[in-house]
C-alpha cells in the first residue's frame, strides 16, 4: 500500500480512530476519577552487628562484620524478590495478588541496595488506597522480621547480626487527569487508524 492509500483508509473509516479515541480517553478519565490518587511507600531494613567492634586488634572482626551484614542484606533482598514471600506479604495484608503469572509477581515489590556492599535494603510497594499501602508495608516488616528470627533460631544467621526496621513512609500523589485522558485518546487514535488501514487493505 502507498502512503495515499493509508490516508484514504483513515478518511474512509474515520469513525474508528475518533470513536476509539473517545472510548479509550473516556475510560482513562473515568479510571482516574475513580482512583484519583497514587499511593506508594517504602520500609528500610538495616543490618548491623550487635557487638561493639574495637579498632586496632579487631580489624579483622570489623571486616567480617561488614561482610556478613552485606551478605545478610543480600539474603533479605532475595526474600523480597521471591514470589513466595511476596504472596505471603499480600496475604497477611489482606490484599489480593494482581499478577496473573509467577514471573509477574516479582514486579509487585521492588527492593534495592545503595551499593554492592551495602547493609541497607529498601522495600518499595504501591497500593490502591492509603489503607492498602500501609497494610502492605506493615506486612512486609512482619514477614521479614519473622523470617530473620527463624533463620537465627536455626543458626543460619548469626545471633550477632541485628536487624533494624524503619517506620514506613507513605507518599500520596494526585493523578494528572488531563495527561491520562490525553494519553488514552492518543492511544485510541493510533489503534483506530491502524484498524482503518487494515480494513482498507482487505477491501482491495
Amino acid at each position: 500500500m502507498e502512503f495515499e492509500d493509508y490516508i484514504k483508509g483513515i478518511k474512509k473509516y474515520i469513525y474508528l480512530p475518533i470513536g476509539l479515541a473517545l472510548i479509550i480517553g473516556g475510560f482513562s478519565l473515568y479510571s482516574s476519577l475513580k482512583t484519583p490518587y497514587n499511593f506508594s511507600g517504602a520500609v528500610t531494613f538495616t543490618i548491623g552487628n550487635s557487638n561493639e567492634v574495637i579498632s586496632g586488634a579487631n580489624n579483622f572482626n570489623n571486616y567480617y562484620s561488614v561482610s556478613a551484614s552485606s551478605i545478610v542484606a543480600d539474603t533479605i533482598g532475595g526474600w523480597l524478590t521471591s514470589p513466595n514471600y511476596i504472596a505471603l506479604i499480600h496475604q497477611k495484608a489482606g490484599v489480593g495478588l494482581t499478577a496473573k503469572k509467577v514471573s509477574s509477581v516479582k514486579k509487585l515489590l521492588n527492593n534495592n541496595k545503595s551499593s554492592l556492599n551495602s547493609s541497607v535494603v529498601v522495600a518499595e510497594l504501591v497500593g490502591k488506597t492509603n489503607q492498602e499501602i500501609n497494610n502492605l508495608l506493615s506486612s512486609t516488616q512482619a514477614i521479614i522480621q519473622q523470617e530473620f528470627k527463624k533463620q537465627q533460631d536455626i543458626n543460619a544467621i548469626s545471633k550477632d547480626i541485628k536487624l533494624s526496621v524503619s517506620d514506613p513512609i507513605v507518599i500520596t500523589s494526585k493523578k494528572n487527569l488531563t495527561l491520562d485522558t490525553l494519553i488514552g485518546m492518543i492511544a485510541g487514535l493510533i489503534l483506530g487508524s491502524a484498524l482503518a488501514i487494515i480494513f482498507q487493505s482487505t477491501k482491495k
